[in-house]
């Protein structure tokens, strides 16, 4: 009874304790991915390797996440949420002190792949259980502000973490990430009830249905192509930028700086519109997110185009995202979600691997790899905008 008493209490707003939570559970573990990057030079100077041996910290973590993911969240799915956030937040707050205690690259990257192990469950978890906290007409912006907390990690989160390692050395940024891990998992255990319904599902293998479930699959893959299409470029935006458009780091800075505000910007509209959109509004944006690329192509270097088109980017990818989540966890559920950011990561590292095969030698090549990648995106987009158009009508 005090659990749904909570429970409907908790749903009455959208900055409610528990969703406010489980965004800072996407922001805390998306820090601790990120965050790497900035590390790397330092990491390689204390643990004497080669910067692409401490680079592994970053492809090693995103590529367990994709990987890992799917099989965790089989095995976990039965699992209520409180208990499961709880215990994941718990591993991967001992993960991260592994990290830090490392005395050399082997234990680190064990430290590093047990914290990527709990990312792709707990992320999925925080996901579906967000949607529960809302009425249903304020789902897309729930799902919005766990995104956002990822997001912010990336552009928030991450520059903290490198500031910190310069001032008191990359142990403590890990050490900071396992205190964080553990408040969360006793905020976790203490503020979300007992029971969250609407996430009760059955374990194992009898949830690799959810990609039978009509929509699921295409959803799924509008996500994959969209992170894959822009992947091939993004990665080495900084390098493009300096190299093709002749910027030094202060103009890079800015223009990964205009990116991300945008995206943030994108990330809430499209929590605005999830629940409501439906194929035709991605279709639109995977539509603007294509001429912006196009037209970065084309600025031959020039502030006056590069800014504004990396800000339509930024915002029109991040508002898509949203809105293919919503309605992936409205038709699969938990385990839908789960796959959902192994699928993302995946996709990430994939397109990032596609792309440094040109970075080297064909960079101008890279932002027209990724229109080209759009153009497939909004092609199949079209034709499954078509045929629900068409199946309504016979309706």
């Amino acid at each position: 009874m005090t659990s749904t008493v909570s429970a409907d209490i908790q749903q009455r707003s959208l900055l409610s304790p528990s969703v406010l939570l489980l965004a800072a559970v996407a922001f805390v573990i998306g820090t601790a991915e990120f965050v790497a990057i900035g590390l790397v030079p330092q990491l390689a100077r204390d643990l004497d390797t080669t910067v692409g041996a401490a680079g592994l910290t970053v492809t090693l973590y995103a590529l367990s996440v994709g990987i890992l993911a799917m099989p965790l969240g089989l095995a976990l799915a039965h699992r209520h949420p409180r208990a499961l956030l709880t215990a994941l937040l718990v591993v991967f707050a001992a993960a991260n002190l592994v990290a830090a205690v490392a005395p050399g690259l082997p234990v680190l990257l064990v430290g590093r792949i047990a914290s990527a192990a709990t990312q792709g469950v707990a992320l999925g978890v925080a996901v579906s259980a967000v949607t529960t906290f809302v009425a249903p007409e304020a789902r897309g912006k729930a799902v919005s502000l766990v995104f956002g907390g990822l997001m912010s990690a990336m552009f928030l989160g991450a520059p903290i973490g490198t500031y910190l390692g310069g001032v008191a050395g990359w142990r403590a940024v890990f050490v900071a990430l396992a205190g964080l891990g553990a408040l969360l998992a006793v905020g976790l255990w203490v503020v979300l009830p007992r029971r969250i319904e609407g996430t009760g599902v059955r374990g194992g293998f009898h949830q690799l249905g959810v990609v039978t479930v009509p929509g699921v699959l295409g959803l799924l893959s509008v996500a994959v192509a969209i992170l894959l299409a822009s992947n091939f470029f993004f990665p080495y935006l900084g390098v493009y930028l300096e190299q093709s458009a002749g910027m030094g780091s202060g103009g890079i800075s800015v223009g990964l700086g205009v990116f991300g505000v945008a995206g943030l910007l994108g990330n809430a509209i499209g929590g605005y519109l999830g629940g409501r959109a439906d194929t035709f509004w991605v279709t639109v944006l995977a539509v603007i997110a294509m001429s912006a690329v196009a037209a970065l192509a084309l600025s031959g270097g020039s502030a006056a185009v590069v800014f504004p088109a990396l800000a339509v980017w930024g915002a029109a990818q991040m508002a898509a995202l949203p809105i293919v989540t919503t309605a992936v966890v409205a038709l699969g559920g938990g385990f839908a979600a789960t796959l959902n950011v192994a699928l993302i990561n995946l996709a990430i590292a994939a397109g990032g691997f596609v792309g440094g095969t040109f970075a080297a030698s064909a960079i101008d090549l890279l932002p027209w790899l990724s229109v080209g990648g759009f153009v497939v995106v909004v092609a199949a987009l079209a034709v499954r905008h078509l045929r629900s158009a068409g199946k309504a009508e016979v309706a």
